[in-house]
């Protein structure tokens, strides 16, 4: 069921991508669940024919070390739920599920400092509400999965009615919709089948006759200056730590701040413009590890790039060379059809680009 929804993750990460504007406009979501989830496939891999304790384990462990992103990290605290209630039964039924997927969802809103309605929280709480209330009549495991995928996919198409944000972009929340598709995925390996990217249900709320759903140009240009400076992630490695109180902490100097962990490993995902007190902060807990700071902004500029409507080809153009974002978005508004990015020392030479005519 892992190997499947990693498989449905990774056939659709850019589907999963094109949608991704909340927290960050940034493009990244599809990629990032479907790194965490390869680390998560990984680990259980090394103990595929243990116990169910030995398997939870792994599942939680690789899920923490391999978070990826704002959207991996809330997987992993999911898993973390979901594994613990797990991690002692010698079989597991629909009531056992249904009530790992009640924990999963109370310790994902747990590790968000500012939990935001019509995301993959909502996903995850209305799935496991769908499943404590099917459990006990559902004739088998696989009637159960059914039921709380169909759930996700209809979460997942309300999110643009609880987000603006989302209702403005005309798009789902991306979380929400990789979570679906991760669930999905199992679902196909309960009923015998492969993962095929075109007949997955969860995918009918980006696409439709084979094009995917884009970001709408009015949200584009609104936000098209907007900054977000930098996310940071880190693992603090230490003794007693309280992640209650590291996420208080951090609420104060970042946003979008996601904690998981335990007394001895925290995992850290934060955006701020400036990373420096984050690493700081970690720092006086302990040793840190695993740093990864990424510029959301140059991210960001390449999603709206990517998403900017599509010229009409010509049989003559202008190419323009430029230094700078900004007059490069000039010539583009003006209707250059490409600019090449230039400057002192960078200018390309005419003869690299230029053919005469025979």
């Amino acid at each position: 069921m892992l190997i499947l929804g990693r498989h449905a993750l990774q056939i659709n990460a850019e589907a999963i991508n094109s949608v991704n504007i909340f927290p960050v406009p940034d493009g990244d979501t599809g990629t990032n669940l479907t790194l965490t989830m390869i680390a998560v496939e990984e680990e259980a891999a090394k103990v595929a024919n243990g116990t169910t304790s030995e398997i939870m384990h792994a599942i939680a462990n690789g899920s923490l070390l391999g978070a990826r992103g704002n959207s991996g990290v809330i997987l992993s605290q999911i898993f973390q739920g979901f594994t613990r209630i797990l991690a002692d039964k010698d079989q597991i039924h629909c009531e056992d599920l249904a009530t790992a997927l009640e924990e999963a969802s109370k310790e994902a809103y747990k590790a968000v400092g500012n939990p935001v309605e019509g995301t993959m929280l909502t996903v995850m709480r209305e799935i496991a509400d769908t499943a404590i209330l099917k459990a006990s009549s559902s004739e088998n495991i696989t009637q159960f999965w059914e039921h709380i995928s169909h759930s996700a996919n209809e979460s997942v198409a309300r999110t643009p009615d609880l987000m603006p944000a989302l209702r403005q972009a005309g798009v789902v929340d991306s979380g929400g919709l990789g979570l679906a598709i991760l669930i999905e995925g199992a679902l196909n390996k309960l009923q015998g089948k492969d993962v095929d990217k075109h007949q997955l249900l969860s995918m009918k709320n980006v696409s439709s006759d084979a094009n995917i759903q884009k970001v709408n140009s009015d949200f584009i240009s609104a936000t098209e200056e907007d900054l977000y400076g930098y996310c940071t992630q880190l693992l603090i490695h230490g003794e007693n730590l309280d992640t209650e109180v590291v996420r208080e902490q951090l609420a104060i100097i970042a946003n979008s701040t996601v904690v998981v962990g335990s007394d001895v490993l925290i995992k850290i995902h934060a955006h701020s413009m400036d990373p420096g007190p984050l690493l700081s902060y970690g720092v006086t807990l302990g040793t840190i590890d695993q740093v990864n700071i990424a510029n959301m902004d140059e991210q960001h500029k390449e999603f709206i790039s990517s998403n900017r409507p599509q010229k009409e080809h010509q049989q003559t153009g202008i190419l323009a060379i430029a230094s700078g974002q900004g007059i490069v978005s000039v010539f583009l508004d003006i209707g250059v059809s490409h600019v090449l990015i230039g400057g002192d020392t960078m200018n390309p030479s005419i003869k690299k680009y230029w053919r005469p005519s025979i």
